[in-house]
């Protein structure tokens, strides 16, 4: 199966031949001098200044619905997809995409129009969404209609389109590379040298995948001259990629080496992250053969940082087209709902006039029914406000889980893969003897702080995971506060010595609280954890505690000597949302900002409570009420 590595640079060589496509549609376009010249500069922008094309060409959109210019304003809606496909924002391209067919359909049936249309949905589809069915459907179609039309240059670029599906998905690896040659062909036929560059790139794909490594490496350094000859730099840069690939598993590292060094250059100037993670992780594999450790840990880790990135980035975009996907499907259900009362009022009306030609003496009986009609309405319309109310209340529900998911999928996606991602590099190297005790000990304390962040981490995201799915078992007993105290001060003994922090525990031997003794253990270790994380070497902490005069309530205090909070961040401790300002240790330490939110809603099925006092450079008062045993 071939690997779907480097979407970015798909998704850049695609566009080259979109641009194919937008030639031919807009010869067909008559239009005022106005909308010409708005159409020439969205065209001239469109790949140095995509935020500004697709500014004009909203602006243009609304002239031409203004003066009810039906083709032009379909011609827009698709340059203005492609715009908001090049900027990633693919919910918003499949919006435009969409719109533009409804209404080539609905009025003019221009088919070169819906060709481009469906093209743009399907690249969309294909390194957006990474949903390769509907992608292949669409191209699929978009093919047939160029066909018909019997658009060589069109053709060849759609076949590069859909190999490109073939070699992402592993799948008709023989029509694949049918494919690609009947687009060698076309493009040849044509002297098209960008499209020649395209379809050489994706041959090389499919030998690559098939293990003919030399034949692979002559394809796209065939495909490379033609890149050079048209100043297509995108395909160069990603050829170098894919040659580089092809010379590692052969064996010679050092050209690999090379290629991969290039591929980094050339997409660093381009700006094309995908390459560049790609060219990132070909030099960690070089250097690993190479047995040079260090070089090979730096780049797997400028990787792991860049895949990351990108990751975040597909998965805001994927919920963000599921959201209006979800929006669009409520609007239908209100527009069926609307359509059901208007054939009830149609029949209404209907009723009332056939019983009025019966004659005045039904009057009272029409009357009546009217009446009764009015109640029921106005009875529906109640239960219908009391449904949007309930759907309202599930609407802010889900957009607090949705907040909490992408949170969890930033700290999945990075704060825990890549310290377990680094600590799995270090020890393969030191397996292989690659590594030797020195360099091993010069890691160690820094991979062991790491680790022991990622424990404290995973803690507080499995209890938090399970309270969302079964909520907190609360098994209240007699609890020794000063035990529980010195024993979680033991867990971070080494810690505070570290940073020369003093801890001094003034509670009380006898205080006691009825809690679950899990749950209370778990907030003094977030809270103790807190308190050193934000400590300045030398500082001090203090714990204390203390019962009320009839001891039916005792409060615990945790303070500190640390930097502070300023109101800003006090109003948002207890919040675990996408947006929250995360503070990172004196020493750089991460947090995942949900410790506090996870010890308040602990404390409350506990019965108890949380309060924060704090002042910037003047340390932070962290106190907690529980139920006394008196």
């Amino acid at each position: 199966m071939i690997s779907p590595k480097p979407f970015s640079a798909c998704l850049w060589i695609l566009l080259i031949a979109a641009a194919c496509s937008r030639a031919v549609a807009y010869q067909q376009i008559h239009s005022d001098s106005s909308t010409e010249k708005f159409i020439q500069e969205i065209q001239a922008n469109m790949t140095s200044d995509v935020e500004y094309a697709r500014d004009i060409c909203e602006q243009a959109l609304v002239e031409a619905r203004a003066t009810e210019n039906i083709k032009t304003e379909i011609y827009l809606l698709n340059l203005l997809s492609e715009c908001e496909f090049r900027l990633g924002n693919y919910a918003a391209s499949v919006e435009s995409g969409s719109e533009s067919i409804r209404i080539n359909r609905m009025a003019i049936k221009d088919s070169v129009l819906l060709a481009t249309a469906y093209r743009n949905l399907g690249n969309v589809y294909t390194f957006g969404l990474k949903q390769y069915d509907e992608a292949l459907e669409y191209q699929l179609i978009a093919l047939k209609i160029f066909k018909q039309k019997q658009d060589k240059k069109m053709i060849a670029a759609q076949y590069g389109s859909i190999t490109w599906i073939y070699g992402i998905t592993g799948k008709n690896t023989q029509k694949g590379m049918q494919m690609a040659n009947e687009g060698i062909r076309i493009a040849k036929e044509i002297n098209n040298l960008q499209l020649l560059a395209y379809n050489y790139n994706s041959k090389g794909i499919f030998y690559n995948a098939m293990g003919q490594y030399d034949t692979a490496i002559h394809v796209l350094t065939l495909s490379n001259e033609y890149a050079n000859q048209a100043n297509d730099k995108v395909v160069h840069a990603y050829n170098k990629v894919l040659i580089g690939e092809a010379y590692l598993k052969k064996g010679v590292v050092r050209k690999a080496l090379k290629f991969y060094e290039e591929a980094v250059v050339e997409s660093r100037m381009l700006q094309i992250k995908g390459v560049k993670k790609d060219a990132y992780l070909g030099l960690a594999k070089c250097y690993e053969a190479l047995n040079d450790p260090r070089q090979a840990l730096a780049f797997f880790q400028a990787y792991s940082f860049l895949k990351d990135s990108l990751l975040n980035g597909e998965v805001s975009q994927k919920a963000l087209f599921y959201k209006n996907r979800l929006e669009e499907q409520r609007q239908q259900a209100k527009i069926s709902e609307l359509e059901i009362e208007k054939a009830a009022a149609r029949k209404e009306k209907q009723l009332i006039i056939f019983l009025f030609v019966l004659g005045m003496v039904l009057l009272l009986a029409i009357l009546g029914f009217i009446l009764y009609s009015n109640y029921q309405r106005k009875g529906a319309n109640k239960e219908l406000q009391r449904m949007n109310d309930a759907i309202q209340v599930q609407n802010t529900k889900l957009e607090e889980l949705n907040d909490a998911k992408d949170k969890l999928f930033s700290i999945i996606g990075h704060d825990l893969r890549s310290p377990i991602g680094n600590l799995r590099v270090l020890l393969d190297l030191f397996k292989q003897n690659r590594m030797n005790q020195e360099e091993l000990n010069d890691l160690v304390p820094k991979l062991n702080k790491s680790v022991g962040g990622l424990h404290e981490m995973l803690e507080n995201l499995l209890e938090w995971s399970h309270s969302q799915l079964q909520g907190f078992k609360v098994q209240p007993e007699k609890i020794n506060l000063k035990e529980l105290a010195n024993t979680t001060l033991g867990f971070y003994h080494s810690s505070a010595e570290e940073k020369g922090i003093v801890i001094t525990n003034e509670v009380p031997e006898e205080l006691c609280a009825v809690a679950d003794k899990n749950h209370v253990l778990l907030i003094l270790r977030n809270l103790i954890n807190n308190a050193i994380k934000y400590t300045n070497n030398g500082g001090h902490i203090v714990v204390s505690g203390n019962a009320s005069a009839d001891g039916k309530t005792v409060t615990m205090f945790v303070k500190d000597s640390g930097i502070g909070m300023d109101a800003e961040q006090l109003d948002e401790i207890f919040e675990f949302k996408q947006h929250v300002r995360i503070t990172t240790g004196t020493q750089g330490e991460k947090g995942t900002g949900f410790g506090l939110a996870l010890c308040k809603e602990m404390l409350e099925v506990n019965g108890g409570r949380i309060e924060v006092t704090s002042e910037r450079d003047k340390g932070s008062t962290v106190v907690f009420m529980l139920k006394g045993c008196d």
